[in-house]
């Protein structure tokens, strides 16, 4: 979203003036200050982002967690085939909870990848909007895992520390670079070859969550 306003701010004219106006009062930081900036340079004045506080973030509940064990299964039925990802419920707690309890309200399912870059990431969890624009209205925590981002690793997309919601990405091949910055917080178990097979705007038909003992 800021690498789109930012373009529309050095495009201008009046239908990206009104975009980056409306951008002005989202609830995440970097992208009210990205669209002051372009509005900034696409008015050829000086807009200032007012500062608001983020969303809460939901609190943990741990009895739910240890419920679902230290590896729930979170299986995703797409239109190419299966994917079965393990997740680290000690390392990323608060993520597992959300992606668990968006999985177990049925908030995936049907929902597309809207973005795949061959050999890079396959991205979705988009139900608000669908198009990579969307979230759950809540921001969750960075959280910072000893997980690297290596063929099959699962993290979560973000604008920047602590803005992660629904939207998660599975790595193609290692991506280093993303260590560090994106809160990782599973691997693929099976179907990696159906990860390989999507193409954008496939879909995730449901998703179902399975707790385990190990």
């Amino acid at each position: 979203m800021t690498a789109v306003l930012g373009a529309l701010g050095t495009l201008g004219g009046s239908t990206a003036e009104t975009t980056l106006r409306d951008a002005l009062d989202h609830p995440h930081h970097a992208v009210r200050n990205t669209a002051a900036q372009g509005l900034s340079a696409a008015t050829d004045s000086t807009v200032t982002a007012a500062a608001k506080p983020l969303p809460e973030t939901p609190s943990i509940d741990w009895g739910a967690l240890q419920a679902l064990g230290p590896h729930p299964r979170l299986v995703l039925e797409t239109n190419r085939g299966t994917v079965t990802i393990a997740l680290d419920t000690e390392q990323a707690p608060q993520t597992t909870q959300a992606i668990t309890r968006f999985a177990q309200e049925g908030r995936y399912d049907g929902v597309p990848f809207h973005r795949v870059v061959p050999n890079f990431v396959v991205q979705g969890g988009d139900f608000a909007r669908r198009d990579g624009f969307g979230g759950p209205g809540f921001f969750l925590r960075t959280e910072a895992t000893r997980i690297g981002h290596r063929r099959g690793t699962i993290g979560m997309a973000s604008a920047g520390t602590d803005t992660e919601g629904s939207q998660f990405f599975v790595s193609h091949s290692m991506q280093p670079h993303l260590d560090g910055s994106y809160t990782a917080f599973g691997r693929v178990t099976d179907g990696m070859e159906v990860v390989d097979r999507l193409r954008a705007f496939d879909r995730i038909e449901s998703a179902r969550v399975e707790a385990t003992d190990e």
